[in-house]
């Protein structure tokens, strides 16, 4: 069998080698490739219209040929037919044919194939099971913005259904005039989406706050899926109530089960674990949470760097007040020191000796604090499971002023940058604001050596680090408290490539920051004078990934910027603990 399409508007010829060959002239050979009368066509064009996941389809390809005034077939040709010349081209020119399955998980085969009579066409309707869909309405695909990042476009990322333009030739071996050429034959081939039914239920065990009243973390999957409706109960209503939105409100403390089953298909459900908790509560912030928000109890953190577990405590129907603080273990780590977040909440701070792949299980409590009707004996720990990654920052390699701690205590500063006593392993850098009424000042670190220059040779690689995500954090410590408490104050990091697609033309840092070509995650700072881990957000994206955009694609010195936003003049910064971690 001939596979005709990888991807959309790919032109692929299928050539049978039917001519036959005799050893001269003198033997008077005459191949069989011969017909004395043309192909014509009765109609303009083949319509099919199949849908999604319906098995394999077959398309005559003679259909409405015609030769000698007779339809056209195997068995009525006088001779052998070859049908060649495939064009395919999809209406929906963003539209990437998907592949069916091959012989091993890297293979796939197209989804038109030539059947070995060599006049039908077949089509593996079940490759589109992924690539049409009824009611996802996504568009996230077929632009980018400035960074490489992919946007909308204003069209269905898996549209409902996908038309062919297909043309061939016809050839039963009719000999044409010097210069004619056979008509193509063409096929209007459409696939369409069937609906997405429900597969499969999910439900998260949850905790709510007697008084206080939570969505369920429940959903249908496929997430698509056209009809997505829910319907929910629960075990013990005294302990926890729920309505038909999935609103679940607790009413006394104590456990219960959640039963969530898809209106589409009842035999679908899935049961949860409702914990009904004291009016106070604790939460840990900055733990890994799913899709649905739901947390997992875990979190990833660098080598090499401070460990950080943000605690923030919550009250129902009543308000936070004074001072808290909390208890701080590890079975695998060493606490160090407890940090506010300028609120009622706080970090904890552990020294980190533990290597790539490593854990420790990092539990907090209530250590004294207002919590109204609850007894500070009810107030729930909260524990969380650390692992290592690897921290680049930790590796420099070769860089200048020899090794580096965490890349920071290198030389080549602007001038508003100096390194002082006083960081978490001895040594920060302070930046001092200098903006002289600008939105912003910053300081950035300029080595031009290629070679010895740490950000060069990760972000700026040219098609080796296109690609690549990255995310990044740093502890800071604020020198002062903003002016106000209502005061925004943003630190921002940023690596800016000297060339690129669109480098050209950009004067200076400057030019290069305002012609959009810099790579910027970005932290609002807490209002507290205590050391805090700032762990950056791609403002882009919402998540902490930043990927190498596709327009860094030359070898180029990279800089690293530090930005500070709604600093006072000659209001300071210290910076300790950079960690740059590759997401695989």
């Amino acid at each position: 069998m001939n596979n005709l399409l990888k991807k959309t508007a790919i032109v692929t010829a299928v050539s049978v080698a039917l001519i036959g060959c005799g050893s001269g002239t003198d033997e008077g050979y005459s191949h069989k490739f011969k017909n004395d009368y043309s192909v014509e066509y009765s109609t303009d064009s083949i319509n099919v219209t199949y849908d999604e996941v319906s098995g394999i389809q077959q398309v005559n390809l003679l259909e409405g040929a015609m030769v000698n005034g007779e339809a056209l077939t195997l068995e009525s040709s006088t001779s052998p037919i070859h049908i060649r010349d495939f064009s395919f081209s999809a209406r929906n020119d963003e539209f990437i044919t998907p592949q069916a399955e091959g012989l091993s998980n890297n293979q796939g085969i197209s989804p038109f194939i030539v059947a070995d009579d060599g006049v039908t066409l077949l089509v593996l309707t079940d490759a589109y099971a992924q690539a049409l869909r009824m009611c996802d309405t996504t568009d996230v695909r077929g632009a980018t913005d400035a960074d490489g990042n992919p946007t909308g476009n204003g069209s269905r990322d898996f549209p409902t259904s996908i038309t062919y333009d297909i043309s061939y030739v016809v050839d039963n071996g009719f000999e044409l005039a010097p210069g004619q050429e056979h008509p193509t034959r063409s096929l209007v081939l459409t696939i369409n989406a069937i609906t997405d039914p429900v597969t499969s239920v999910q439900a998260f065990d949850m905790n709510v706050a007697s008084g206080d009243t939570t969505p369920m973390l429940s959903a249908t999957l496929p997430t698509y899926a056209c009809n997505s409706n829910l319907t929910f109960e629960i075990a013990d209503e005294t302990t926890a109530s729920v309505d038909e939105s999935g609103n679940v409100t607790g009413n006394n403390k104590g456990e219960t089960t959640i039963t969530v089953t898809s209106e589409e298909n009842p035999e679908l459900s899935a049961s949860a674990t409702v914990n009904v908790t004291p009016g106070f509560n604790l939460a840990i912030t900055n733990q890994e949470f799913n899709d649905l928000g739901a947390p997992l109890g875990t979190k990833l953190v660098p080598t090499c760097s401070a460990i950080g577990v943000s605690v923030k405590p919550t009250i129902v129907a009543d308000t936070l007040s004074g001072d808290y603080h909390y208890t701080w273990m590890s079975d695998n780590a060493t606490f160090a020191n407890e940090e506010s977040d300028g609120s009622f909440g706080a970090t904890g701070r552990f020294l980190n000796g533990l290597a790539t792949g490593e854990s420790a299980t990092i539990t907090v409590g209530l250590d004294n604090g207002y919590t109204g009707a609850t007894s500070i004996d009810d107030v729930q720990e909260q524990m969380v499971t650390v692992t290592a990654e690897r921290n680049y920052a930790c590796e420099p390699g070769e860089i200048p002023n020899g090794p580096s701690d965490l890349l920071l205590n290198a030389g080549g500063w602007g001038a508003n940058a100096t390194h002082v006593a006083g960081g978490l392993d001895g040594t920060a850098l302070q930046i001092t604001s200098n903006n002289d009424g600008a939105q912003f000042a910053n300081t950035t670190r300029q080595v031009w050596n290629q070679n010895n220059n740490f950000h060069a040779a990760t972000f700026g690689r040219g098609d080796a680090s296109i690609g690549r995500t990255f995310k990044f954090s740093v502890w800071a410590k604020l020198n002062q408290l903003p002016a106000e408490s209502t005061d925004e104050i943003k630190l921002e990091h940023t690596i800016l490539p000297w060339l690129c697609d669109g480098c050209d033309g950009l004067t200076g840092f400057p030019g290069r920051y305002e012609g959009g070509v810099v790579g910027t995650v970005t932290a609002e700072l807490k209002h507290t004078t205590d050391w805090q881990l700032v762990e950056f957000i791609n403002p882009l994206t919402g998540t902490m990934e930043w990927t190498v955009p596709s327009n860094w694609n030359v070898a180029t010195a990279a800089f690293q910027f530090w930005d500070l936003y709604g600093f006072a003049n000659g209001d300071s910064i210290m910076l300790d603990n950079y960690s740059i971690v590759e997401v695989e």
